[in-house]
């Protein structure tokens, strides 16, 4: 996709191809299918998380990435949502000080 390999050939192109690095995906949708993190995750091993609001985002998107994905809102009170803070987030990934993208 057009995202995900813009992503990928701007932060891992040539021999300066961040290895293990992290990401945060905010707004991340259906993370397994339209991405910009997918590529960095499974061919440079990065680790990170995906998070989104939407409806029914947890059962296949978990199961097709190895990050973390979280069906939160931040700040804003949804009938039957969890709300949290992106604070909350990372801490709960045990996300480095650092992030990458």
């Amino acid at each position: 996709d057009g995202q995900d390999r813009w992503v990928f050939l701007t932060l891992a192109a040539g021999a300066e191809a961040k290895q293990a690095g992290f990401f945060v995906e905010l707004s991340s949708g259906r993370p397994h299918l339209i991405s910009n993190t997918l590529a960095l995750e499974r061919l440079l091993h990065w680790k990170g998380v995906c998070v989104d609001g939407g409806t029914g985002i947890v059962g296949a998107d978990a199961q097709n990435r190895s990050c973390m994905v979280f069906n939160v809102t931040f700040g804003c009170s949804t009938p039957g949502k969890a709300s949290t803070t992106l604070v909350d987030v990372l801490a709960a990934a045990q996300a480095p000080h650092k992030i990458d993208y």
